[in-house]
């Protein structure tokens, strides 16, 4: 049994109809992007805290251990 290919049947966007999947892809973007700016923010305040303790040649060792730190 062979399925014959029709022209615009499938395109990459078309789950995003259903508005269950929309829901569910624009949350997880949503949730990704809060995870990516909490890390940055995260990176900075440690190297701020560095500067002013006047130690940041130690800035990547604390970036370090926070990083081996489960969330």
């Amino acid at each position: 049994m062979t399925t014959s290919f029709v022209p615009g049947r499938f395109s990459p966007l078309s789950a995003l109809r259903f508005p269950e999947y929309h829901l569910l892809w624009f949350g997880n973007l949503l949730g990704s992007l809060g995870n990516w700016i909490q890390q940055f923010a995260l990176g900075w305040l440690i190297v701020e805290i560095s500067i002013r303790e006047r130690t940041p040649a130690l800035a990547a060792f604390y970036s370090g251990l926070v990083g081996l730190a489960p969330a």
